[in-house]
């Protein structure tokens, strides 16, 4: 106790609280705590769990050996000499937990910097888990904070989304992961909307010709009539929202609109001439969904062609927008008005992206998520969905014209007087 206060003073000066804890976890089982602590907030269930069994190994390890050694050598430990033991222990134990020198520990966050300035891609496994409230959109490396998490419910990013780039560096990737993070929330239908040939390859990984090829929760759209009434359906389904918030009732059911980079430029020049009839009025109604809708959980991924630069989105959204910029190198007018190649500031490597907000740029490593890996998971996922999430997705299904589709559990045919599943009966009738 004695020592204790007396190193509340260093050169004549009162240590705070903050110093002192610091002080502390620099010895023993302290730091082990600390860097345990932030371990868990940092890794996924399969690198925390592979983690926590190497520790007690260690620990088990290093316990039962030095006291092997220590009465082979020595002899047995007594009340006068634990001390000397006990320490070499911990010493040991430090060096497997903390590390030392360039060694790093059991539980030490790992330190992607280097990823920043390589194609070597960043799996979805190496990555923290996304939960229903926020998910991992990039790694910084430790010297910038690590981690950038989206807060679906955050008050300071009022998050809707432009995904600028091209396939050169993986853009369509990073929707895989979107949807893979968003149906972390099982009640979410989300929408994917492509409207143009030269961005048909966009959303393929999620389109379903059969019955069983179709993945839960999940409405592709390529005709421009289908478009509309899927927009005029979001549009009133969160002005129903804000009605029912203003009674105090709060819906969760989380809506998620994908836009391909044709609808895009409509939301930036809504005035368009060379559209289908049914597009005319898309961007107006857009910018009105991604102003207010994230209030009411409805968020909007846009995805945008690489001359389509950061900062010049409409006034009206652009606070409630992030950018995420994949390295660009394209023809365009410099700072002084002359012809010229612009490039992105941030390192032109695979999965490596800028993301813009208000006049601030982070540059991160986006994780990388197979489509078939998201499809099965989102899958997985959405038949936890509660009965009125299932009856909302069914009946769009119906309405949007997409294609006939079944309820699961009411996927049964009568043949020749027997009950037989869709599969089944399909598979007789290719026969």
């Amino acid at each position: 106790m004695e020592e204790l206060i007396a190193c509340r003073f260093i050169n004549g000066k009162l240590m705070t609280a903050k110093q002192i804890g610091h002080l502390l976890t620099r010895y023993f089982f302290f730091a082990w705590v600390e860097q345990i602590l932030v371990y868990r907030k940092w890794a996924n269930k399969n690198q925390w769990h592979s983690a926590c069994v190497k520790g007690l190994a260690v620990l088990l390890a290093v316990i039962v050996g030095e006291c092997c050694w220590w009465l082979a050598a020595v002899g047995q430990i007594t009340i006068s000499n634990w001390p000397l033991p006990f320490f070499m222990i911990m010493f040991t134990l430090n060096l497997f937990f903390i590390g030392i020198f360039k060694f790093d520990g059991i539980f030490a966050v790992p330190d992607r910097i280097g990823l920043l300035h390589s194609n070597e891609p960043l799996s979805f496994t190496e990555v923290a888990d996304p939960t229903p409230e926020k998910f991992v959109l990039g790694d910084r490396g430790k010297a910038y904070g690590g981690y950038w998490w989206v807060d679906w419910n955050s008050t300071i990013f009022e998050q809707q989304f432009e995904i600028i780039g091209s396939e050169n560096y993986r853009r369509r990737w990073l929707k895989n992961w979107f949807l893979f993070c968003a149906f972390s929330e099982p009640n979410t239908i989300a929408f994917l909307m492509d409207a143009g040939q030269a961005s048909g390859e966009e959303f393929k990984d999620f389109t379903g010709k059969t019955i069983d090829e179709m993945v839960g929760g999940v409405i592709v759209l390529e005709e421009p009539h289908q478009i509309k009434k899927a927009t005029n359906w979001i549009l009133k389904e969160f002005n129903e929202r804000a009605k029912k918030r203003l009674n105090g009732v709060d819906k969760k059911r989380r809506i998620v609109v994908f836009i391909d980079d044709v609808l895009s430029s409509l939301v930036y020049e809504p005035d368009k001439e060379d559209v289908s009839d049914s597009l005319r009025d898309f961007g107006y109604k857009m910018r009105t969904i991604i102003a207010n809708g994230v209030g009411h959980n409805v968020r909007v991924v846009m995805c945008s062609p690489p001359y389509q630069l950061p900062y010049k989105l409409p006034p009206e959204i652009s606070p409630k927008v992030l950018q995420i910029v994949f390295p660009y190198q394209i023809f365009g007018v410099n700072s002084e008005g002359k012809p010229g190649i612009l490039q992105s500031p941030h390192p032109a490597f695979a999965d490596v992206v800028a993301l813009y907000h208000q006049q601030q740029h982070y540059v991160m490593k986006v994780p990388l998520v197979d489509a078939k890996i998201a499809r099965n998971e989102i899958d997985k996922q959405f038949e936890k969905a509660d009965a009125e999430t299932h009856e909302i997705f069914w009946g769009l299904i119906d309405s949007l014209d997409v294609r006939e589709y079944v309820k699961r559990e009411k996927r049964k045919i009568i043949v020749g007087g027997e009950e037989v599943k869709a599969t089944e009966w399909q598979k007789a009738e290719a026969a």
